[in-house]
């Protein structure tokens, strides 16, 4: 009978143990999950940095040429251009590449989460 009551016991332990070791590796993959979710979101942010960035510059390179082309100055098409560029260094920025300042950011920042 005292035979039988150590085995269950011990039997009782090793289920304990593998639950224990089930939680600590449910635990590190919500740790490694968490880590992964806040490294998109800095990708994220760096890509819209790099957004913000390339369209002020953008803006600055347009300012140095004389205003010309098939439409007269007015308005609308001030705000046609303006959010084409924003439409254009949204979609540059969200490249693999883009101009590069999204990447840098992020390599320099991703060790730090």
């Amino acid at each position: 009978m005292i035979g039988v009551l150590n085995m269950n016991i011990s039997n009782i332990n090793g289920y304990t143990n593998n639950i224990t070791k089930e939680q600590n590796k449910l635990k590190q993959t919500e740790k490694q999950a968490e880590k992964t979710e806040a490294q998109e979101d800095l990708l994220e942010a760096c890509q819209e940095f790099e957004a913000i960035f390339a369209n002020i510059m953008l803006k600055e390179m347009r300012n140095t040429v004389d205003d010309s082309g098939l439409t007269e100055k007015s308005r609308g098409r001030e705000m046609f251009q303006e959010m084409h560029d924003e439409l254009l260094t949204t979609e540059i920025s969200k490249g693999n590449n883009g101009i590069g300042v999204a990447k840098m950011l992020y390599d320099q920042m991703k060790n730090r989460i």
